[in-house]
């Protein structure tokens, strides 16, 4: 029965993830972090990809088996949801991973415009005042929006629009995901749910618009992060996940843990710092092509085999889907793993992921 595995997965206790396997040096105290909030280090590290995700330079993108099939992932942006009861201090985790870090790069991204309006206004009256001036009239700035908690369907894309343009990615950060989806079903922001399965692959959107609609634009970067109730995503896994939006999001799962502080609690943990310095550096990247070296491409190969195994006799279509993704989402996990190594420990990044 698909719900008995389902709410057994959803119990599992007993699998976790060392950190410092995959994050290098101090980056693995994320793992302590989540520790001290009685979480697993799993969703400390699946907010971090997500981040990080969606710092990169639009165009990023991984080569798996594109000599076979022309398979890659043009995106590299993490859709992400952490499966937690109410009251599980799931909140502060997001809060101390995503938010806060990213609100002080949101301030030094408003400084600098504000610098760069203020120069703007000078070069935009010298050029007027010129009227044989043969320059073009001088280009208005645009701050950079590192996370938007929603918006309506035109106002995101018209986001989208000008961030890719400048080889901006951008986070949507919302506290509850399936309500943020429900939302995005609505009259008035009809579509938004399809945009955000284009948005995943990397895609933009090029259609006939009103004229003054600036929302026409042919490649994005969207990462998602957000909590969900295990009850929901149960629901949505026991049946139809028709357009596969489900799929795309890794779902991972906190078990009920009580928060217990300890009578002599440790020394005082601030990974802020830390995080704002290494997410300045990632939004800072070129755009960026990784392809795999021949042993990783035999080993994706065998697991993308063995996925496409269980979506064929999954219980369920939502399940199929699921596994359909899987391979892609492996790819994407392999590249920010990559990409998160090399900088901290180069600076720069390689193109072959070993």
């Amino acid at each position: 029965d698909i719900k008995i595995e389902l709410d057994e997965l959803l119990k599992n206790k007993n699998q976790s993830l060392n950190l410092s396997e995959y994050l290098p040096d101090n980056l693995s105290k994320i793992s302590e972090f989540a520790s001290r909030l009685c979480l697993r280090p799993e969703l400390g590290l699946s907010a971090f990809l997500t981040v990080c995700s969606s710092l990169l330079a639009v165009g990023s993108k991984i080569d798996l088996l594109m000599e076979y099939c022309q398979f890659d992932q043009k995106s590299l942006g993490m859709y992400t949801a952490i499966c937690a009861e109410p009251s599980q201090k799931k909140s502060p985790l997001i809060n101390k991973i995503a938010l806060e870090p990213l609100l002080d790069l949101q301030d030094e991204a408003r400084k600098q415009y504000e610098q760069e309006m203020a120069d703007y206004q000078i070069e935009l009256a010298d050029w007027a005042s010129d009227k044989n001036n043969p320059d073009p009239e001088p280009q208005k700035p645009i701050m950079r929006r590192f996370f938007i908690s929603g918006g309506t369907q035109a106002g995101i894309r018209n986001v989208l629009n000008t961030h890719s343009k400048n080889g901006w990615g951008l986070l949507v950060l919302t506290d509850e995901l399936a309500a943020s989806y429900k939302n995005n079903s609505k009259t008035y922001n009809a579509g938004l749910l399809e945009d955000f399965l284009s948005y995943y692959d990397g895609y933009g959107k090029s259609e006939a618009l009103n004229e003054g609609f600036k929302g026409d634009f042919s490649k994005c970067l969207v990462a998602m992060l957000g909590g969900i109730q295990p009850g929901v995503i149960s629901n949505y896994m026991n049946g139809s996940d028709g357009n596969g939006h489900w799929s795309r999001v890794s779902v991972v799962n906190q078990p009920i843990s009580p928060f217990i502080v300890p009578d002599k609690p440790m020394a005082s943990l601030d990974i802020k710092p830390m995080l704002v310095d290494f997410y300045r550096k990632l939004s800072e990247l070129p755009r960026l092509e990784l392809t795999l070296d021949a042993k990783a491409k035999a080993s994706f190969t065998k697991i993308n085999n063995k996925c496409e195994m269980y979506r064929v006799t999954a219980k369920t279509q939502a399940l199929a889907s699921l596994w359909g993704k899987m391979p892609g989402k492996i790819g994407r996990f392999a590249a920010l793993l990559h990409i998160i190594e090399q900088v901290w420990n180069h600076g720069t990044v390689q193109s072959l992921v070993v």
